[in-house]
């Protein structure tokens, strides 16, 4: 799930950079309203993200991380936590303007460092000495 998560972001990231250089070169090129549309069209993304890779990604990965000793427990919790809020946000933001979205992506922010800093900190599993069956 995290993988076809990922795949989605990715496939929504490009399509949103090739709009952004469509946008650049119509303005240079003195097509305002090939500009326009480009970015209208680019703004979209702006509720895509949470409705779909955004859930997708940290749903995924809150349910991996539940089974996993790699990030302590509440990890998954808070992944599975902003999986929702994501779904939320998104959903809302269709209705009203996304900026409930910057919220939830600011907690996302949080989470990932968090996370870093707690992988940092932590003893390699590495370090430890394999299981034995």
């Amino acid at each position: 799930l995290t993988i076809v998560g990922s795949a989605v972001l990715l496939a929504v990231v490009l399509v949103e950079g090739v709009l952004s250089i469509d946008l650049s070169q119509a303005a240079i090129s003195g097509h305002p309203t090939t500009s326009l549309a480009s970015f209208d069209i680019m703004s979209v993304f702006t509720y895509v993200y949470p409705i779909v890779p955004a859930p997708i990604i940290f749903l995924g990965l809150g349910t991996i991380l539940l089974s996993s000793p790699i990030l302590p427990r509440v990890f998954a919790y808070l992944a599975l936590g902003l999986g929702t809020a994501f779904i939320l946000v998104g959903l809302i933001g269709l209705f009203t303007t996304p900026l409930l979205t910057i919220g939830v992506l600011s907690l996302q922010s949080l989470w990932v460092l968090a996370a870093a800093i707690t992988l940092l900190a932590r003893p390699s599993l590495l370090d430890r000495e394999p299981a034995r069956i």
